[in-house]
């Protein structure tokens, strides 16, 4: 963005000091400079590093955030603002390569707001905590978020959207003016990438970069279509992966396999003995050949025995014949053909080259099997080795005695794992590499180690599909697998109590090769082992889950008076005696949650019940926390001036993870302060981890909220969104399973097929919600349920108040009660006191 009169940086960055200076500059603080110092008073500097040669390293070397801030997502590195104002003289030419690290204003990156100060009461007295209003985050590997005060989202940029193209098969003698030309009709084109160097094919790679996803969703139209004499192949590049071992996905591989000169030799022998030795000669490669050898039945018939050798040199002589034990007769089949394996591999490699410049070409080493030879060639773009496909595939040339060859293009994608992680995982990697080579030559994979400190793992198919699943369970032996249940995040509050983690922690030490994680902060389990190793942990914990499920929920509302008293004695004292995971505390919606049979219940409604009688006039005192009532400990104040006890603040902020009911607020003045939570302070009262999670809820309940906006990826499991596009869109492609989207029909895309008429789907939907119960909230219209309690209903989503019987909605709740008890005759079957 521009900054015309200069923004004032931060009374808490430093400025930069003098000149150039060590590869570190002396009292920079490095865990600021990667985006996680959490230090209230960091003994070093936060702000401009004056290294101009390290900070050339830092733009082409982008930073990498550690795996301990989060295990689903980081946080984006700092960005302020440039020391000067002046508008980068070097990016007007389009020669700047500092990025961030320079020192004049680039007007197309986007900096860093200003940050407010808030403050925090200490016993010292009030001191500023800053606090940024605009949070960037990156969830599920390609989401990017942008998160405003009280955790509100207000911007979302799905890892299907991206401001770049990607066109192959365009003509090397291209004039740039004119493809700008052509790419402009559906948009702005802020840059033209093409190849900086000299290329020999007649075909280029370029990349455009549009001023919005949205046009160069646009563009894709393009794709196909003929331009410059040439068909035009555009697509969408994909996001990788922030995580250890993101995978690159490379579509330019292709396979080609043809037959070489073998033939079948029958052998006859005096005996079963000697044909049974002559079988066991032929396990061990001969002549650069595997060779195949059983006992045949039927004609030809040349001895006691008979066995039939295949893959056979088709120059072998009768000489030869006796290293396999002597037969006393022999009879063999014409060769396919007699062409030399050099003269057909030069052949080959003659036919790829003049389709366009070949990158590589690898040629299957020996010992040759199956009566096949492969070799791999790779182009500089897809759209040469899709070409190649379609004029190669199935054709019968003369270098290879006029038999069919057989052309695929191959989808890779290739990881690069520390050697510590590849070590942890490796005997399931193995495992898996073995699966894959069972199913047959429509997938593979391979191990490289390169050096001590990596390993080069590699995963290929000709079907995208299948390159997607394996995609994904590679992913899953490297980070785990996070369990879910009807499409929903599987998670109970079973989990935290000491019941549940005994439960974990014994199903992993009944399963070998397992490991359960409890993300207690993100409500989730997390499964790591085989993918049948888990589909046993994952059969177990759905299984008690179930159980659970079965047990009754009742709720009871609680005053503000006595959360103070319940969070300091009382609510122990009960999870003590019934269960932690049976009695919870909901500080956002002030209900206390009670599971089991009437006796639980009746215990944990007697002692509410006692405590609104002995608090009933308590009344909020000025300096009492909003949330207990009572004297603040370790005191936290908001911009409002409201001051929290520290506990209560994190307990709220953790509750709004489960009730998913943002933006958050402060309670002050009996809950009517409208002054929204500061994200700085949030980040400076929780663990990283609880942090993570809260980002992730206010996500999550972004999406509810803008159900007719986004669509989850059909895959199962694949938790990747993408945006609703209209009818007969071109496809997208998921960054994370790799299946090609129709964003209209939301199936995999049906290319030559027109997308359904969705009429006839959303009258079945219609009907199912009225015979379950379902209606629309009338503020933001999204589908709720009531599952229990009174009819006085509060939307998660857009917080409207309404009744549940006629659906009339009434500001804050003012008079809801009043209107049940008259005109319905009762607000319904919660309890209250």
């Amino acid at each position: 963005m521009g900054l015309s009169p200069r923004q004032s940086v931060p009374s808490h960055q430093a400025q930069p000091a003098s000149p150039p200076g060590p590869r570190y500059a002396p009292g920079i603080c490095l865990d600021w400079l990667q985006g996680r110092c959490r230090r209230d008073h960091c003994k070093y500097k936060h702000g401009q590093v004056v290294s101009v040669d390290w900070l050339a390293d830092t733009v082409e070397k982008p930073i990498t955030i550690p795996q301990a801030v989060s295990e689903e997502h980081h946080v984006r590195p700092h960005r302020p603002l440039p020391p000067s104002t002046e508008v980068c003289r070097r990016w007007l030419r389009g020669i700047c390569q500092f990025g961030y690290a320079c020192k004049h204003v680039h007007n197309d990156l986007d900096y860093d707001e200003p940050q407010k100060p808030d403050t925090v009461v200490s016993s010292q007295g009030v001191k500023p905590i800053q606090s940024s209003f605009i949070q960037m985050v990156t969830l599920r590997d390609h989401i990017v978020v942008k998160v405003d005060t009280g955790f509100e989202v207000i911007e979302v940029s799905t890892g299907f959207d991206t401001p770049w193209l990607s066109l192959d098969h365009v003509p090397a003698k291209v004039n740039p003016a004119d493809l700008r030309e052509l790419l402009e009709t559906f948009g702005t084109v802020l840059d033209l990438k093409f190849p900086k160097t000299v290329i020999s094919s007649p075909y280029i790679h370029v990349k455009a970069k549009f001023t919005s996803s949205a046009e160069a969703q646009q563009a894709l139209a393009l794709d196909g279509a003929s331009a410059f004499g040439s068909r035009l192949s555009v697509h969408l590049p994909l996001r990788r992966s922030i995580r250890t071992g993101g995978g690159q996905v490379d579509e330019s591989t292709l396979r080609v396999e043809w037959e070489y000169p073998s033939r079948t030799v029958y052998c006859g022998y005096a005996s079963l003995e000697q044909a049974r030795k002559a079988m066991e000669i032929a396990r061990q490669p001969w002549r650069d050949m595997e060779i195949t050898a059983e006992l045949h039945t039927g004609h030809p018939v040349l001895g006691i025995a008979t066995v039939r050798f295949r893959n056979m040199p088709s120059e072998i002589e009768e000489e030869e014949l006796a290293h396999f034990a002597d037969p006393i007769d022999f009879m063999w089949e014409r060769p396919a053909h007699n062409i030399p394996i050099k003269e057909t591999i030069a052949g080959i490699k003659t036919r790829l080259e003049k389709i366009g410049t070949l990158a590589t070409f690898d040629v299957q080493q020996p010992p040759y099997r199956y009566g096949t030879l492969r070799a791999w060639a790779r182009y500089s773009t897809s759209a040469l080795a899709q070409r190649a496909v379609e004029e190669l595939h199935k054709r019968k040339p003369q270098c290879t005695g006029f038999t069919r060859i057989t052309v695929q293009n191959l989808k890779a994608i290739s990881y690069r794992l520390p050697s510590d992680v590849y070590s942890k995982v490796a005997f399931d990697i193995r495992n898996l590499a073995i699966a894959i080579s069972l199913r047959g030559q429509r997938s593979a994979t391979s191990i490289r180690v390169d050096h001590a400190e990596s390993v080069a793992v590699k995963v290929c198919s000709a079907d995208i599909k299948i390159l997607g699943q394996l995609k994904r369970e590679l992913e899953r032996l490297l980070h785990g697998e996070i369990v879910y249940q009807n499409g929903r995040v599987a998670w109970d509050s079973y989990f935290l109590s000491p019941n549940g983690i005994s439960f974990l922690a014994d199903l992993e030490r009944q399963t070998p090769g397992a490991q359960v994680k409890r993300l207690p902060t993100q409500r989730c389990i997390k499964i790591f082992g085989s993918s049948f190793v888990r589909a046993l942990l994952k059969r177990d914990i759905l299984k008690r889950l179930n159980e659970l499920n079965t047990q009754t929920v009742r709720s009871i509302p609680v005053s503000s008076r006595i959360i103070g008293a319940l969070l300091k004695s009382e609510l122990a004292t009960l999870e003590r005696e019934w269960g932690g995971d049976n009695v919870t505390l909901d500080l956002g919606l002030r209900v206390v949650r009670v599971r089991g049979n009437d006796r639980v219940f009746n215990s944990v409604h007697k002692v509410v019940r006692g405590l609104e009688s002995l608090h009933h006039y308590t009344r909020l005192q000025l300096g009492h926390c909003p949330v207990c009532l009572g004297e603040v400990t370790s005191p936290v104040s908001l911009p409002c001036e409201h001051v929290w006890c520290r506990s209560c603040l994190v307990g709220y902020l953790n509750a709004a993870v489960s009730n998913k009911y943002f933006p958050l607020a402060c309670l002050g003045n009996e809950a009517k302060c409208q002054q929204r939570i500061p994200i700085g302070l949030a980040r400076d009262v929780l663990s990283p981890a609880e942090f993570d999670a809260l980002i992730d809820a206010a996500f999550t309940s972004y999406l509810y909220s803008h159900a007719d906006d986004f669509h989850y990826c059909p895959t199962p499991d694949c938790q990747q969104i993408y945006r609703v596009g209209e009818a007969n869109s071109p496809p997208l492609q998921c960054p994370s399973c790799l299946i090609h989207i129709c964003s209209f029909c939301h199936v995999e895309y049906h290319q030559d097929f027109q997308c359904r008429d969705d009429e006839s789907g959303d009258e079945l939907f219609r009907a199912w919600m009225e015979a379950n119960g379902i209606k629309k909230c009338p503020g933001c219209k999204i589908p709720i349920e009531k599952a229990a309690g009174c009819n006085h209903m509060a939307c998660t989503q857009c917080h409207t108040h309404l009744c549940w019987v006629c659906m009339k909605t009434f500001p804050e709740g003012q008079g809801i009660y009043d209107h049940m008890r008259t005109e319905h005759g009762g607000i319904g079957d919660a309890v209250f006191l």
